[in-house]
């Protein structure tokens, strides 16, 4: 099987290194990205394009779904993907209420 194949799964290993550096690269960025001066506390892009009302939540809503697809790609549990689904619902639907979502 080649990679553009939607069931190709990697057989070991070295074969998920790249898709899993490449979801830690992107998690960094999201997530913790950014130091506020002086302190510990770390932020990431989301958090800043959480600002924008609509436009954080479907920002957030495709990296999840991204990190859902790599997840299948990769061979992850039924179950481990299930969850995956119900926290970005979750997500999704808290991050429609005004305040309560940020």
């Amino acid at each position: 099987m080649n990679s553009r194949n939607a069931e190709y799964v990697p057989r070991d290993a070295q074969d998920r290194q790249p898709a899993v550096e490449h979801l830690a690269k992107l998690s960094f960025l999201l997530d913790r990205a950014f130091r506020v001066p002086g302190t510990q506390w770390r932020f990431g892009l989301d958090a800043v394009i959480g600002l924008v009302p609509g436009l954080g939540d479907v920002v957030g809503s495709f990296a999840g779904m991204y990190g859902l697809w790599v997840a299948r790609q990769l061979g992850a549990p039924v179950a481990v993907q299930a969850r995956m689904v119900m926290n970005l619902a979750i997500d999704g639907i808290v991050g429609l209420v005004p305040f309560v979502g940020d």
